[in-house]
């Protein structure tokens, strides 16, 4: 009798911790979007570590994240030009870094370039959506790389 009961307390453990990691993992994609900025571009987050810069020249281009971070109330993504990072090498920087505050829906852009940071958008507001972006009804037409 003893061993049937560990046998199902086993297997309901087992379902559950299954189904709280179906669960998480079933959040992604995430978008932040820069749209309530005025901006045209967006941070997709295709897990806890992988990030992609979507329609960074307002054109369509993607720019895959050296590093991305997602967890709790906040989230960064680095951005490495000398690791391949195309919106680094493009707009010919050393690299990017942006972090979001997720609860007070704000972003923060810096560039280095030269060992120089500088901040190019500071506290932007942005729209964080679960699912993969949507550019139909994308508003504004520059880059938050703009100033």
């Amino acid at each position: 009798m003893k061993r049937i009961f560990f046998a199902v307390s086993g297997l309901s453990l087992l379902a559950f911790a299954a189904s709280a990691m179906a669960t998480d993992e079933g959040t992604y994609p995430r978008c932040i979007s820069f749209a309530p900025g005025g901006f045209c571009d967006a941070m997709e987050f295709d897990g806890k570590t992988q990030a992609i810069w979507r329609n960074y020249d307002c054109a369509g281009s993607q720019g895959l994240q050296t590093r991305g971070k997602y967890k709790g109330k906040k989230a960064h993504t680095f951005c490495d030009g000398t690791a391949g990072c195309e919106p680094a090498v493009a707009f010919g920087w050393d690299s990017f870094t942006f972090r979001f505050d997720l609860t007070a829906s704000t972003g923060t852009l810096t560039a280095v370039s030269g060992g120089v940071r500088t901040i190019i958008q500071k506290d932007f507001p942005v729209a964080i959506t679960e699912g993969a972006c949507d550019f139909s009804q994308a508003r504004g037409g520059v880059s938050s790389l703009s100033r």
